[in-house]
């Protein structure tokens, strides 16, 4: 996750207590001006945790002359406590598993540091059995990359009769976007989230759902319905102005490996490159600027003259509104973040059958995910995500060299402050940036080249659709 933002990421996973996507790992968390003020903001792929302070996991230790004895290392930001630990240990007994668990710490959150502390385990024959994807600076790309060469794939098991009920505790959908290269190396990662979903939503004041017959979804088609209502007490309400919303209202864009992907037309598209991303953004600012669009309101502050409410995730419901989609969870591949199985482990078999009875079992699923017993919630999340399919994204990971890699950091951290720097966010409360007209007419005073990254990335994509993979 970037040089600025990962230093931010890494503080956030240091002093939180808590994933859920790319797309990119680093960027999955939420992207609006909302998400700071949330306690249980989602990190990354598994919305995660530090070790409590005062509790250690002991070194590790060879198990190649131990046959019923597996190490599982435990990842600062996958965090397993030691009452965990036991209630691992019991479950399998229960199970009938003949095999002793040993928790040791695995001492990086992901990377090179990784790479070489994993390395270094397995010159000292030490190394683990179970462990994770980890985190890395691109998300999914790196991490996937990773998950091919060090991860034993679980598709047969799956196949199998034991395999089928852990296949059975999850959603296809969420194997799916675990998948790389339609291998299965890691269980899915299930974050804790009030949000159903990622998706964008317009919700419609059924008072006025009669103009709404030509709604395609964008900011402008909402604005026309606006001008034809012609009533100047109605407000456009939106649930946040950052990033998610605005790049979704604008066109059906989010971004995603972190390059604009539009999803109507399914390809990337360079938005500093496209007038219509000035003109729009200009719009976007001036409506709030004047009061028209109003951010930061929550569903049940939503007052008597919202024409519409914009909102980043699928509400149950909001009496007296109508749902229209405006951009829908794409579910892109999560390469990491959650436990798999080493493949040079000598005791895949037992490593396997031990993930099983803990991800098939709800009460230590949901302690493993969300550091907290609750099999309730557990059992109706696997529900709602049986109800939800994969869309044509899910599944695809760009080949990138690191030169590519580093022109789209770079566009995303150009196309995120443009859109973030709508509002000042230094104090207690974001207020509206009142140079922002002036920022934006820089911003595009200048050219930037990104090389023929977003030609490759539109090339890999089209490949995908053609060798229909998705």
């Amino acid at each position: 996750m970037k040089k600025k933002r990962t230093i931010g990421f890494l503080l956030l996973l240091i002093n939180m207590a808590l994933m859920v996507s790319c797309s990119r790992g680093k960027k999955n968390q939420q992207n609006d001006l909302s998400s700071t003020a949330t306690p249980n903001v989602e990190i990354g792929l598994t919305g995660a945790v530090m070790p409590p302070s005062g509790i250690t996991i002991t070194p590790t230790v060879g198990t190649e002359d131990q046959p019923n004895h597996i190490v599982w290392a435990v990842s600062g930001f996958a965090y397993i406590s030691e009452e965990t630990q036991a209630e691992i240990q019991r479950l399998i007994e229960e199970k009938g598993i003949d095999c002793t668990i040993e928790f040791t710490s695995a001492e990086h959150y992901g990377g090179e540091e990784y790479v070489a502390w994993l390395n270094g385990e397995k010159e000292k024959n030490s190394a683990p059995d179970i462990l994770t994807g980890c985190f890395w600076k691109t998300g999914t790309i790196e991490g996937a990359s990773f998950l091919k060469k060090e991860f034993y794939p679980l598709n047969e098991f799956l196949q199998t009769e034991n395999g089928s009920r852990l296949y059975d505790a999850y959603a296809e959908l969420e194997w799916k976007r675990t998948e790389v290269d339609g291998k299965i190396y890691i269980i899915p990662n299930r974050p804790r989230s009030e949000r159903k979903d990622s998706g964008v939503y317009l919700y419609v004041n059924t008072q006025y759902e009669s103009y709404f017959d030509s709604f395609d979804g964008t900011y402008a088609s909402l604005r026309k319905v606006y001008d034809e209502v012609h009533d100047d007490n109605l407000i456009i309400a939106t649930g946040s102005a950052g990033t998610i919303t605005t790049l979704a209202m604008m066109g059906g864009y989010r971004e995603i490996y972190d390059a604009s992907y539009h999803e109507p037309n399914q390809k990337y598209i360079d938005l500093t490159r496209d007038t219509h991303t000035k003109e729009f953004l200009m719009t976007w600012y001036t409506d709030l600027q004047e009061g028209l669009l109003v951010s930061e309101v929550e569903p049940e502050d939503l007052s008597e003259n919202a024409l519409a409410y914009i909102h980043y995730g699928k509400l149950d419901s909001l009496n007296g509104y109508s749902e229209y989609v405006v951009l829908p969870d794409l579910y892109e591949t999560l390469a990491g973040g959650s436990y798999g199985v080493l493949k040079d482990s000598t005791h895949k078999d037992l490593a396997i059958q031990v993930l099983a009875a803990c991800y098939s079992d709800p009460r230590i699923a949901s302690l493993l995910t969300w550091r907290e017993s609750d099999e309730e919630e557990w059992q109706e999340k696997t529900a709602y995500l049986k109800t939800c399919q994969a869309s044509s994204f899910t599944g695809f990971v760009p080949a990138l060299s690191k030169e590519q890699i580093a022109l789209l950091d770079s566009y995303n951290d150009a196309v995120d402050s443009l859109v973030r720097s709508i509002y000042d966010t230094r104090g207690n409360k974001p207020v509206l940036n009142p140079d922002y007209v002036k920022s934006l007419e820089q911003f595009f005073s200048r050219q930037r080249d990104y090389g023929d990254v977003f030609d490759v990335l539109n090339q890999q994509l089209d490949l995908w659709h053609r060798e229909g993979k998705h």
